[in-house]
C-alpha cells in the first residue's frame, strides 16, 4: 500500500504544484487589491473542481496500464488515488487559511467556511471518481454542469442587487460549529464509503 500511495504523489506532484501555484496567485492577486467578496467562493469552487481534474485521464495513461498489471489489490489502487486526493485538499484549504487569515490582516475565512469548503469537497470526489472510472466524458459534462450553475449564481446575484452570497454565508457561520462537524463528517464518511466501493467495482471492470 505504501509504494502505490507513494507513486500516486510522485505522479501528481508536477500537477500538484501547479495547482497549489495558481491558488497562491490568485490569492494574492484577490487580497492586494481587497477584493474578497467573492474569494472564498471563487477558491471554493477550485478546490471542489480538483477532483475531477486530477482524476481525467487515468484511463489513457500508459502507466496505469502497468500498474494494473502487478501482483496487487486494485481496491489500494483506487483507496491510494482517493486518500492522496484528500490530502491534497486538506493541504491547499491550510495554505489558504494560513495565508488570508495569520499571514495577512484579511479575515477572508471562517472555520465554518474551511469545513463546509472541505465537506463538499469529500461529496466532489465521491461524485467525481466513479464517473471517472465509468465514462470519462461524464465527467467533463460535470465539470460543465459546476461551472454552469456557478456562473448562473453569480449572475443572478449581480443582477438582484441583494448579496445573495453574503447571505449564506452567514447562515453557515450562525451555524453551531459542532453540529456543523458531526453533520458534515456523518455524511461525508458515507459518500466516500459508498463511491470507494462503487469506483473499485467500475475500476476491476475496466480493460487497462
Amino acid at each position: 500500500m505504501k509504494a502505490v500511495l507513494y507513486r500516486e504523489f510522485l505522479v501528481n506532484k508536477q500537477k500538484d504544484m501547479l495547482y497549489i501555484l495558481i491558488l497562491i496567485v490568485l490569492l494574492i492577486i484577490f487580497l492586494s487589491s481587497q477584493q474578497i467578496e467573492y474569494l472564498s467562493f471563487i477558491l471554493s469552487l477550485i478546490i471542489i473542481q480538483y477532483p475531477g481534474l486530477k482524476a481525467s485521464g487515468y484511463n489513457q495513461k500508459k502507466a496505469e496500464v502497468l500498474l494494473n498489471s502487478l501482483p496487487m489489490g486494485q481496491n489500494k489502487i483506487v483507496l491510494a488515488k482517493y486518500l492522496h486526493a484528500i490530502w491534497f485538499d486538506t493541504l491547499c484549504v491550510i495554505i489558504i487559511s494560513l495565508y488570508s487569515n495569520i499571514l495577512t490582516q484579511f479575515k477572508a475565512f471562517t472555520l465554518n467556511e474551511i469545513l463546509l469548503t472541505e465537506f463538499i469537497f469529500f461529496l466532489s470526489l465521491s461524485i467525481a471518481y466513479p464517473i471517472n472510472w465509468f465514462k470519462e466524458k461524464m465527467l467533463t459534462g460535470y465539470f460543465y454542469l459546476v461551472n454552469f450553475f456557478a456562473i448562473v449564481y453569480i449572475y443572478f446575484n449581480r443582477k438582484s442587487g441583494d448579496d445573495l452570497f453574503m447571505k449564506w454565508k452567514e447562515i453557515v457561520n450562525h451555524f453551531m460549529l459542532s453540529k456543523l462537524i458531526i453533520i458534515g463528517t456523518i455524511i461525508s464518511v458515507i459518500f466516500l464509503t459508498a463511491s470507494y466501493f462503487i469506483s473499485v467495482h467500475i475500476y476491476k471492470r475496466k480493460d487497462f
